[in-house]
């Protein structure tokens, strides 16, 4: 890795063998979890459920790793910006930072249930775990949950 500043940003220039370094990390982490069978179904993710119960310490530190499906149309769309502040007390948000506190069974499709505890008011929810990502991008969590991710996404 190395950096380049560009006007005032300076900006991380990742290098292919970086990248072939964490694919190939998140690649050995899959393959512990579930081995030959990397089809995304309840089994499997099941089976990554429990593989990642046996590898983590809760609570971990979690945000969002994109927009959530319901803050789509007030970021993208004609949603009313006064609405989407009053919504976001009662729905969990991207740019919020979660405790995630456990794993549950997966939800309909097939992604691990994250069961999470906002920081700011302490309100819990349920949301796939594919939509979080560790804060601490150093922590043995990170790896774990990004591969999770990686599988998710991919299979």
């Amino acid at each position: 890795m190395s950096k380049k500043k560009i006007g005032e940003l300076e900006v991380r220039i990742i290098d292919d063998d970086e990248t072939d370094d964490e694919l190939d990390a998140s690649d050995e982490i899959i393959e512990a979890a579930l081995g030959d069978d990397l089809e995304t179904s309840q089994e499997t993710a099941e089976k990554f459920r429990k593989y990642l119960l046996s590898k983590v310490t809760f609570p971990i530190k979690v945000t969002g790793t994109e927009d959530f499906s319901w803050e789509e149309e007030f970021l993208f769309g004609d949603g009313d910006k006064k609405e989407y502040k009053a919504l976001k007390k009662e729905n969990p948000s991207y740019t919020d930072t979660f405790d995630l506190l456990g794993l549950s069974e997966p939800d309909d499709l097939d992604d691990i249930t994250a069961i999470i505890r906002r920081e700011s008011d302490k309100k819990d929810f349920e949301i796939g775990l594919s939509w979080l990502t560790p804060v601490n991008k150093k922590s043995a969590s990170f790896e774990l949950l990004e591969a999770y991710s990686v599988w998710y996404a991919n299979n």
